[in-house]
Parts: C-alpha cells; sequence; structure tokens
C-alpha cells in the first residue's frame, strides 16, 4: 500500500470541511431523522465516489491508503456502505468459494461500522455485503470478530446475518455472483505485490483480478510500472506458473517506459536462458490466454516481441516473429501464409506451439468474422477462401470445427435479414454455403440444408 498522494488528501478534507459546514448535516442533528441523514447522503456521497474512481484509475496502489482515510468521523459516516462492498470482492477466493487469507480491509471497516454512531442507519445498507462476507470467511473467523463486539445489540445483529444455506458451497457461490453483479463497472482493484512464493500463491487471484480490469478497461498503469518491474525481477518468484502469468499479462499489455523495457528484456532474457520449463510454462498462459475473454490482438504480441533478443534461436522468438510478420503483411499474404507453413511444420501437430499457434489464427479470423454485417455478406465469401488455405494447412479438426462454428452463427445472422428465400442475397447466401461447408469438411449436405429450413409454426388449437 502506497501512502495517499497530498493533492487526493487536500481533496478528502474539503469534502469533511463541506460537510461539517453544511446545512444538510445541521439539520439531521437538529431533528435526527433518517430521512434528513439520506439528504446528507445523497448530496456528498456522489463526490466520495468522484474521488475514489480517480484514485483507482490513476494510483490503485494508494486506493487501501484512501479506504483508511475514509474510515473518519468528520465524514459521519457516508461512504462505509460502498468501500464495505468493495473490500468484500477485492478479497481473492478459491474454488470452494472461500476467501484464501481473511481479509484485513473487510473487517477494519466494518469494525468502524460497528461504533459508528449512525450504526442504524448504516446497517439498512450493509445487511447482504456483511452476509457475503461472513459466509466467504471461515466460521470460525466470523465467530471470532462476533465476539470482539462489545455492543450486545450490534453483536446480535451481526449473529443473525450468518446464513445457514450459504455454508453450502452451490448456494455460497449463486449468492457471491449475484453480489458481484451490482458493482458492475466499479473500479475498486487494488493489490500489494508479494515478495515469495507462498505469498504470490495466496495474493495471485486477487493480483490476476487486478490486471484484467485495468487490461479490459484500457488504463494507464504507469503509476506502478516500478513497483511492478521490481516484483517482476525477484529471482525467487521465477519458477511458478502463477509468476510466468502474470509477467505475461504485463509484456502483453502494459506500455513500459524505455528504461523499464531495458529491464523487462534483460528479464525475458535471463529466463529463456536459465529456466528449463519458462517455455513451457509460456505457452501454457498463451493457450489459456487466447482461451480467455481478453482481446489479444496484434499489438499484444508485437509490444512482447519488441523486447526479445534474437540472439536466442527458440520456439519463443519464433512464435513471435510469426506474430509480427502477421502483423505487417496481414494473414491473407504470401508472406504470412508461406512463414505460419513453415513454423506449423517445424513442430508437431499437437505441440504446445501449433496449439497456440491455431488457437491465434482462429482468433484472428473469429474477429474477421464478427466484423462482417450483413449488408456485406459477400466479405464472408473472400474471407472463406483464405480460411480454406489454413484449414488445409493445419489439417486439424479443432480448428476447423472452431472456424465452423463461427462461420454458422455469421450465417444465421444473415438468414434473420434476408428471410426471401426466393430473393437473389438469400439464393447466393444458400448456394455458397452448401458448397463451401462440405469442400472444407464442415458439414454433409443433408446438415447444411437443415440451416437454410423453415421452421413450420404449430397451428394453435
Amino acid at each position: 500500500m502506497k501512502p495517499l498522494d497530498s493533492n487526493y488528501k487536500e481533496e478528502l478534507d474539503q469534502i469533511k470541511t463541506e460537510i461539517q459546514n453544511s446545512e444538510l448535516l445541521a439539520a439531521y442533528l437538529e431533528t435526527e431523522e433518517e430521512s434528513e441523514y439520506k439528504g446528507l447522503s445523497d448530496y456528498f456521497e456522489p463526490q466520495l465516489q468522484d474521488l475514489y474512481d480517480r484514485v483507482a484509475r490513476e494510483n490503485p496502489l494508494q486506493l487501501l491508503a484512501l479506504e483508511d482515510e475514509i474510515l473518519d468521523d468528520q465524514l459521519e459516516g457516508l461512504f462505509l456502505p460502498r468501500i464495505l462492498g468493495f473490500a468484500v470482492l477485492r478479497g481473492a477466493i478459491g474454488e470452494d468459494y472461500k476467501y484464501i487469507r481473511p481479509q484485513e480491509s473487510f473487517q477494519k471497516i466494518l469494525s468502524f461500522i460497528c461504533e459508528s454512531v449512525y450504526f442504524d442507519y448504516i446497517k439498512n445498507r450493509i445487511g447482504q455485503t456483511v452476509q457475503i462476507g461472513f459466509a466467504l470467511n471461515s466460521n470460525i473467523w466470523t465467530s471470532s470478530f462476533i465476539s470482539q463486539i462489545s455492543n450486545r445489540r450490534v453483536g446480535h445483529y451481526l449473529s443473525s446475518l450468518q446464513s445457514e444455506d450459504l455454508w453450502q458451497e452451490d448456494e455460497r457461490k449463486i449468492a457471491y455472483h449475484n453480489y458481484r453483479q451490482q458493482f458492475d463497472g466499479y473500479n475498486f482493484y487494488s493489490i500489494e505485490f508479494p515478495s515469495d512464493p507462498i505469498e504470490l500463491k495466496a495474493s495471485y487471484r486477487q493480483f490476476v483480478d487486478f490486471m484484467k480490469y485495468r487490461i479490459y478497461h484500457q488504463l494507464d498503469s504507469s503509476s506502478f510500472t516500478p513497483e511492478l518491474i521490481e516484483f517482476l525481477e525477484k529471482e525467487n518468484l521465477h519458477d511458478s506458473q502463477e509468476f510466468v502469468n502474470i509477467l505475461g499479462l504485463s509484456a502483453h499489455f502494459i506500455d513500459f517506459s524505455d528504461e523499464e523495457k531495458k529491464r523487462m528484456a534483460a528479464l525475458y532474457t535471463h529466463l529463456r536462458k536459465e529456466k528449463e520449463k519458462f517455455q513451457e510454462m509460456h505457452f501454457h498462459f498463451l493457450e489459456r490466454l487466447m482461451k480467455s475473454d481478453i482481446e489479444v490482438t496484434k499489438d499484444s504480441f508485437d509490444r512482447l516481441f519488441g523486447i526479445l533478443s534474437d540472439e536466442i534461436e527458440d520456439d519463443m522468438y519464433e512464435f513471435y516473429q510469426v506474430q509480427h510478420i502477421i502483423r505487417e503483411h496481414g494473414l491473407g499474404s504470401e508472406v504470412t501464409i508461406d512463414t505460419v507453413r513453415k513454423a506449423h511444420n517445424n513442430h508437431e501437430g499437437l505441440s504446445q506451439f501449433n496449439e497456440v499457434l491455431r488457437r491465434v489464427i482462429y482468433t484472428y479470423f473469429a474477429y474477421e468474422l464478427e466484423a462482417i454485417d450483413p449488408e456485406r455478406y459477400s466479405d464472408y465469401f473472400e474471407l472463406n477462401k483464405l480460411m480454406t488455405i489454413y484449414v488445409h494447412m493445419f489439417d486439424n479438426q479443432f480448428f476447423n470445427q472452431e472456424l465452423k462454428h463461427a462461420s454458422i452463427r455469421l450465417i444465421k445472422k444473415f438468414l434473420k435479414v434476408y428471410t426471401n428465400r426466393r430473393g437473389k442475397d438469400y439464393q447466393d447466401i444458400r448456394k455458397f454455403v452448401i458448397s463451401q461447408f462440405q469442400e472444407l469438411g464442415f458439414m454433409t449436405e443433408k446438415e447444411v440444408l437443415e440451416i437454410f429450413k423453415t421452421r413450420r409454426r404449430r397451428r394453435t388449437s
């Protein structure tokens, strides 16, 4: 955790001062009505959310420090339900939907809420959050936490939020995902860089969530690249798959300064030379990356290719050189086709190298297919010619099946627009698909014709 920058702290102090001097607070203190407190909340919490969003976006390693600053009586209990929810969701959970380790932030924020003079108002907004937080922690941890609450009434309330239903893993999984949906679009991710293999395994899921969010939303990471580089250079972490995964995400998606690129280049040279299993783990990472929902572009591959030393002749350099050629010349150029064929033939058909290569080529085709509008269906006819080349080149059933499914989705999209079975467009699509799907081995003639069958609606009696 990094300390909060002075400009953020000054802005938070200004909000505190405005709250203390506001007529809304004065009105509440005079009546002590919940409706008056809600008015205070409705006015000031958006300002706190705006500050929180900026810190999360610009300096995510300072997010926990900001939450500590929010635990201040001068804020009159505002925004506490929100950061309690963030703390619950930030924790890394295992396959059993239990925290891998207890969440200190959840404990700290909930303890502060329990001691707040506004507890009776706040509790109406945190019931589900606390229930999920307790369910994700162990029963021993939850019982211990409740036993330390001095106020019996508050302790009794917390005890009522222990759900026996959520002791069951299936129920806990459903409840967790339903709860998480309420926070879609919020950025509450932060990370403390682990220093040893045990800490890395414990924080790995949280680390990946942090990285993925920033990749999805294309956020600037320059505020923490110095700490990230120092973490990646720790020799005692280099033998684990978790490390290789984080290194791979960093190298493909984060923009480093020129000096940091030199350090990344030196790190990759060291790993390629000294770590026997590094390349195997790297291709394992790539295979999973290509199957994930992260959009991997030609620029992503070129970002890593730009720092790989060409003095080492290995599969890793060959793979990224192929990707660089695809980026420079396009998937349909003779240079690219010859390069891909040569690389594919240099490796066993089911090798990790070829598995990942085929997955990448499929992904490029999938992007192209997804972008074709029904009004430009002839573009599919042209793309199909290129697909045919790679289908014959790879001669791989899985690659063919993936292209087949993507093509069928596109054809069905066309047929939703061209519904006139006697129309020229419909007939053009029908004739092309019938011939090409059979030539590519996607389907038999009978199976293709099923796509174009008109389903009769049953008459209602």
